[in-house]
């Protein structure tokens, strides 16, 4: 036996409860509570009575729980009458049964769904490339100066992190915290990830750890960009109320409210995503200063200062021990011979000296392309047309492929800074940049504004970055994420690659379906 008890209001238009719907002959309600109703639907429900609140209580045999359809089905009746004309009400309860409520529409994401896939379409060619690429030439790492497509993708994993922290700082903004505990969280993250790039680098023999690496050059910007947010108000200061007043005022001339602003609105709302934050410029801008400065001003020995070649027998082996200039140098004295890369690209055709293309000045320069990510992240987040974010996104591609391309001159090889992955070149790091920009506004149109493509099977990969790329790591030799094959039949490695991916592409998609994210 269970009770099913009815309250009523005498405003029935300020009544709040509204969840389901009267269902009269459901099989779960015995036709006692259905008259019971009847008499308690003519009794007043709609009407101003003297008494404030009529209960009446009836005892259902078989009633289905409270969290069920028929349990929650007594309170729809009062939706139905909260949407009735005051002093209307329904008749029987076959009124309320016929009455129509539409169904609330389920709430739309904000999830930036071209984000998730770019993320998740540059870490599926990266897991591709770092398994072999399938012996592909363009699916390998440059051996010194140049780009290939493989140079690209973990640059734009990192720009891409960018755009991802503008979006969730920007959440941040309603939990409240302080700058300290942001400081804290900052500098918890960016450490974890350090911790576990230092992991997937090495084994057990701690006297030839790999220090250098790919999620340690995460950890090292993150912290760098997100320090330079809170610290000078981008997150809850002068520049974060600045940016608020230029999203109203975009706001205002969208809705047609700002038209006539002139001149200086325009000015404002062209910049509104740049000019709030000019107090973020010297702090990040230190970064790329440092790497200019140690890169042409530091000596060393036997070397020419400024030297940025391979060494070995490059430049007629004049400079073989040489490679890399000061990075090399740079990284000898703070981590040790035995604790960077011993096989970069640039051995096999040079026969240089070991080169980590992760060093620890490199990682200055990567501070600035996860800035870069950070402007287009809050493009979208600013401007609220899509015309205007797509605009943005290439009109910036655009300047940053202009200018990397000047500093090298438009050449592999030529340029006051040539393209170079391995030295995290200011040109390499331009380039990237603008064809982020470029890339992201091209997934925006297909799959945000267009809609003509869901973003599968990479948005998946996308949602679960770290899992992805951290296990591709740790099971990089295990079947049935690779297998043997002769290295020198190219259908039995492309075969290999393209397994382990599609192994890869398919644990994404079962965790995006369990609704499993793990993040850091």
């Amino acid at each position: 036996l269970k009770p099913l008890t009815l309250r009523g209001a005498h405003h029935t238009t300020q009544h709040k409860t509204s969840q389901l719907r009267l269902e009269r002959d459901s099989p779960h309600v015995p036709q006692e509570s259905t008259i019971q109703l009847d008499r308690y639907v003519d009794h007043g429900i709609g009407r101003s009575d003297k008494a404030e609140t009529t209960t009446t209580t009836t005892t259902a045999v078989g009633a289905a729980p409270a969290d069920t359809e028929t349990g929650n089905a007594l309170h729809e009746a009062l939706l139905v009458a909260d949407q009735l004309p005051e002093g209307e009400m329904p008749k029987r309860s076959t009124d309320v049964e016929s009455a129509k409520i539409e169904p609330a529409k389920p709430k739309k994401s904000g999830r930036l769904e071209s984000l998730d896939t770019m993320r998740g379409f540059s870490l599926t060619l990266m897991i591709f490339v770092n398994s072999g690429g399938g012996g592909y030439w363009w699916l390998n790492h440059s051996a010194w100066n140049g780009l290939t497509v493989a140079d690209l993708l973990f640059p734009w994993f990192m720009w891409i992190m960018g755009v991802s922290m503008a979006i969730a700082f920007k959440a941040r903004k309603t939990q409240k915290q302080s700058r300290s505990q942001m400081l804290v969280q900052v500098a918890t993250r960016g450490l974890k990830l350090i911790a576990i790039g230092l992991f997937l680098n090495n084994g057990a023999k701690l006297y030839e750890w790999r220090i250098p690496g790919v999620l340690q050059y995460f950890g090292i910007s993150y912290m760098w960009v997100a320090t330079a947010m809170i610290l000078t108000g981008s997150w809850d200061g002068a520049a974060a109320r600045a940016a608020t007043e230029a999203e109203a005022r975009i706001a205002s001339l969208n809705s047609g409210e700002g038209a006539g602003a002139g001149a200086d609105g325009t000015e404002s709302v062209l910049f509104a995503d740049l000019k709030p934050y000019w107090r973020e410029w010297p702090v990040v801008g230190l970064a790329p200063l440092v790497w200019l400065l140690v890169t042409f001003c530091v000596p060393v020995p036997g070397c020419p200062t400024g030297y940025l070649g391979p060494g070995g027998w490059a430049d007629q082996g004049m400079y073989f021990n040489c490679t890399g200039g000061s990075h090399r140098a740079v990284d000898a004295a703070l981590f040790g011979e035995g604790h960077f890369y011993d096989e970069p690209t640039s051995i096999v055709v040079y026969n240089s000296l070991t080169y980590d293309p992760e060093g620890f000045i490199g990682a200055f320069n990567a501070v600035l392309l996860t800035y870069l990510g950070l402007i287009a992240g809050r493009i979208l987040l600013v401007h609220k047309s899509d015309t205007a974010r797509t605009t943005r996104l290439v009109v910036w591609g655009a300047l940053l492929l202009l200018l990397g391309g000047i500093l090298c001159g438009f050449a592999q090889d030529g340029g006051v800074i040539p393209v170079n992955k391995n030295l995290w070149s200011t040109s390499f790091v331009l380039v990237c940049g603008g064809g982020g920009f470029w890339v992201l506004a091209m997934f925006y149109e297909l799959v945000d504004k267009r809609k003509w493509w869901t973003g599968r099977p990479f948005k998946a990969v996308g949602m679960n970055s770290i899992v992805m790329y951290s296990g591709s790591e740790v099971f990089a030799d295990y079947f049935p994420f690779t297998f043997a094959t002769n290295r020198y039949n190219h259908w039995g490695v492309l075969l290999s690659n393209c397994v382990g991916v599609c192994v890869w592409i398919y644990v994404a998609a079962a965790m995006d379906k369990r609704r499993i994210y793990i993040k850091i």
